[in-house]
């Protein structure tokens, strides 16, 4: 069992008193309707109503019940009734208004929805088979150690990241949907399009709880087999297991499976220009960014080419995806004409692309666009509900954002994600770190969260080291 929290149960900030985002269990809506966070429209009903004690700890089981009632309340004159049905009538107007009252601060509570958000005091489990991760290691002639982002590869760093490189992910597990009603599903759980996601092409998704905050980010792409509709999930390994669950608790009686396919599916990482002539060789051609080519076993997915330390240019990525049988003889293949790499080298990677990584340290600590993650690609605003939709999208399109995840470097060992970034003079972290990972020509690059005025100010640290600042390679909106 590998867990991962970055602060103990209940610890909170200075400045996280007061200023939490508390989303409501029942909002208001135009025209007299209101809206249970969380509840979708579409595959599998009402989810969650009629069983509310498996739903999210943050989500009062209570709220549940109230907000059923007070569906249907609107236009009924309940002043006039009598007898002993006016006063339940009575009864249930008094519920409601109650319920109304303590989000009379809903719009104070959007306005702070960009602060960070206390540590859960439930945190689940996080949690993945260390003997599978050591077999499969094994399987492919090396050794695995553990970290905060999950098992790793032991390898050297490779002489020149020019050359072709092949980095196998034993961090990453992958998610399937699969069934007549998996796309639409999907649709109302994630934050993005999965109706509009054609064959053939990847996006980025987000799953969030109620208030907002991003329970895993995922890479997702059609894998249909046989005319059965099947949408795959990449994400973090650890996250895995914990997100099948609670996907699988919405699914009621929709037409389709949530299947953790970890172990029957193996990851490589390909990057540079001889990676581009073993792909074309082994799939019969090389997909550019968030573009997919299924050819036999493998799924190969493009993505964001990083720019190279020297800024003598930049270094193309791809994913590889096997079944887990195949995995040796594809390793052994790829490693000849491809240096191995650690999973250390591809996180940093992922950290100079700037696209976050939720793992169990950072679990339901940003909204999305604490994160950048509608600057990704990960978040379509118009596509409709899903859980934490209407948090998501006030924090769009109320006031200005005043928190972003910004790229630097540190000196000294590797944060953990979650530590806390800190500012001249204060006593309260501004942030904390998204991802960090060693950098081949020395010290550690990171992603972090921060307030944007601190940022402005400079002279940010993260464990007494003077944080760097560094251009991300996509603009920040002002």
């Amino acid at each position: 069992m590998v867990t991962s929290a970055s602060r103990a149960p209940g610890e909170t900030r200075g400045e996280d008193v007061g200023a939490g985002l508390d989303a409501p269990a029942v909002a208001a809506q135009p025209g007299g309707q209101f809206e249970l966070p969380g509840r979708q429209a579409g595959a599998g009903g009402s989810q969650g109503i009629a069983d509310c004690r498996e739903t999210e700890s943050t989500i009062d089981a209570h709220a549940h019940r109230l907000a059923r009632e007070c569906q249907g309340l609107a236009g009924i004159d309940l002043k006039g009734g009598s007898g002993q049905g006016g006063e339940r009538q009575q009864q249930r107007r008094q519920r409601y208004d109650n319920a109304v009252h303590r989000d009379s601060g809903e719009q104070a509570s959007y306005n702070t929805a960009m602060t960070p958000a206390p540590a859960p005091a439930t945190a689940p489990a996080f949690a993945f088979d260390e003997a599978f991760a050591h077999e499969r290691a094994r399987a492919l002639g090396l050794s695995a150690r553990f970290d905060e982002y999950g098992p790793q590869a032991e390898l050297p760093l490779p002489p020149r990241l020019s050359a072709g490189l092949v980095v196998p992910l034993l961090d990453l597990g992958l998610l399937s949907a699969t069934g007549e009603e998996a796309v639409k599903f999907l649709h109302a759980q994630l934050t993005n399009d999965v109706e509009h996601l054609a064959p053939g092409s990847a996006r980025w998704f987000g799953y969030c709880n109620a208030k907002g905050r991003l329970q895993a980010s995922l890479l997702g792409w059609r894998a249909d087999a046989d005319a059965v509709p099947r949408v795959a999930l990449a994400i973090s390994l650890p996250l895995a297991q914990t997100l099948k669950r609670r996907l699988s608790m919405f699914v009621l009686r929709a037409k389709l499976k949530i299947t953790d396919d970890s172990h029957e599916q193996a990851c490589f990482g390909l990057a540079g220009e001889a990676a581009r002539a073993q792909l074309v060789a082994l799939a019969g051609s090389a997909p550019g960014p968030l573009a997919v080519v299924q050819s036999g076993s493998l799924t190969v997915i493009g993505l964001e080419p990083v720019a190279l330390p020297d800024g003598t240019g930049t270094l193309p990525r791809w994913l590889v995806w096997t079944s887990q049988t195949e995995a040796a003889a594809l390793w052994a293949r790829l490693q000849q004409g491809l240096s191995p790499a650690s999973g250390a080298l591809w996180r940093w990677f992922e950290v100079r692309s700037g696209v976050a990584r939720i793992v169990a340290g950072t679990w339901e600590r940003f909204v999305p666009q604490m994160v950048n993650f509608e600057l990704v690609g990960g978040v379509d605003f118009k596509k409709g509900c899903y859980p934490g939709q209407e948090v998501v999208a006030r924090s769009q399109y109320l006031g200005k954002l005043k928190r972003r995840m910004f790229l630097g470097s540190v000196a000294g060992p590797a944060p953990l994600p979650g530590a806390d970034v800190s500012a001249p003079g204060a006593t309260d972290a501004c942030g904390e770190v998204v991802m960090a990972a060693p950098a081949p020509d020395g010290g550690i690059d990171v992603l972090f969260e921060s307030q944007t005025a601190a940022v402005a100010l400079g002279g940010l640290s993260i464990g007494g080291q003077a944080l760097t600042l560094h251009t991300l390679p996509y603009p920040i909106p002002a």
